[in-house]
């Protein structure tokens, strides 16, 4: 979609020279900004195509040609500690019924809380969370831990299947992970809890989509005073960046991260390790 921005609609493949673009990374940041990564993927998958063009006969040679980004690809825009913390806090307010009299409102912002702390304790994708069903939500376990300076404390933790059909990857994984809670005070609220209704839903049927999802961020992120926050690049994945960051900060196995996250150890390696 964006090369039909750039070059036009009615552009003729035998019009388009091999380096036509070149300068994609300004020519598409012009239009919306995105990452280096995401813009590196993006020119991967443009060649691909031209490629099978060129195998069809549809264009005289092989791949176009691309400035080449330099910068740090693997850095991912997440949180401080500091700033999870204030999230988290605020979203007690936020749900609040002082601040959101309007029941059907409350009940919306009360899903979105419950969708912000699962996704930064489940390290899932949050296109895998809105399509998770009550019968991907297997079972409960506590975990008691114990410090040398603190109480016992028990953990509530979720066994989650994430399907092949709603992975970003097309392979299911099943994982335990913290955040238990989570589900049982959502369930305890929702009317729609069969096993085929979907967990982040109003009816059980239809996902909370990208406009109230939208909504909901630049309420949160103006809250906490991240007025920035579309620069700095915090979307709802930052979540998902958070939790994996976390984990590989306490020093948790990376087979173990890789299981749960649903990617490579080698991504991991590459991605998160410097925040050791």
């Amino acid at each position: 979609k964006y090369i039909i921005t750039m070059l036009g609609r009615n552009k003729k493949v035998s019009s388009i020279k091999v380096d036509t673009l070149f300068e994609y990374r300004h020519l598409r940041n012009e239009i919306k900004l995105a990452s280096l990564g995401g813009i590196r993927n993006e020119m991967a998958i443009i060649n691909h195509m031209w490629k099978w063009g060129y195998r069809h006969k549809y264009t005289n040679f092989g791949k176009l040609e691309f400035r080449k980004i330099s910068g740090e690809i693997g850095k991912r825009n997440t949180f401080t500690d500091e700033e999870y913390d204030k999230l988290v806090r605020y979203m007690r307010s936020y749900c609040s019924k002082k601040e959101c009299p309007n029941n059907d409102e409350r009940l919306e912002r009360q899903l979105v809380r419950d969708f912000v702390l699962i996704s930064s304790n489940s390290c899932a994708r949050p296109g895998e969370l809105r399509k998770l069903t009550w019968g991907d939500v297997l079972g409960y376990e506590e975990h008691l831990t114990e410090g040398e300076y603190e109480e016992e404390k028990v953990t509530q933790l979720v066994e989650l299947k994430i399907r092949k059909d709603t992975s970003k990857v097309r392979k299911e994984r099943i994982f335990l992970c913290r955040g238990g809670q989570y589900f049982k005070r959502l369930k305890d609220r929702q009317k729609h809890t069969n096993d085929e209704d979907l967990v982040f839903s109003m009816d059980g049927k239809n996902s909370i989509d990208h406009r109230m999802l939208r909504k909901h961020w630049h309420a949160l992120m103006t809250g906490i005073g991240i007025t920035n926050y579309y620069e700095r690049k915090l979307t709802w994945y930052s979540l998902r960046h958070y939790g994996i960051t976390q984990r590989v900060v306490s020093g948790v196995d990376l087979i173990d991260i890789s299981q749960m996250a649903g990617t490579s150890v080698k991504h991991i390696e590459s991605t998160y390790l410097k925040y050791r």
